[in-house]
């Protein structure tokens, strides 16, 4: 259900190459059978819905050499924003 409720929210398959559903660490890819599997959405499409955006950055790597940040889990998300720590990270730039 979590699977089909993501299409209604706009988002698409997680592909894993030429594979629709190839990509296991959410959701969007391929579903496991179980009702109680525990999983939600990965990042990359966490970051595609908007969630935790007071705490997420996008950051160019050919703009700077080096770059320090501290991540952290969901569970540690501070809706207020003022804290330093980063839940999504979206690093640009890279090869």
């Amino acid at each position: 259900q979590v699977h089909e409720l993501g299409h209604n929210l706009g988002l698409n398959h997680a592909n894993e190459g030429t594979e629709a559903y190839g990509d296991q660490t959410g959701m969007m890819g391929y579903s496991y059978g179980s009702f109680n599997t525990k999983m939600c959405y990965n990042p990359a499409k966490s970051w595609q819905l908007g969630w935790y955006s007071k705490q997420r950055e996008e950051v160019d790597m050919t703009q700077q050499n080096e770059l320090q940040r501290t991540l952290v889990g969901i569970i540690a998300y501070d809706n207020s924003g003022s804290a330093p720590q980063r839940v999504h990270l979206k690093i640009k730039g890279t090869t």
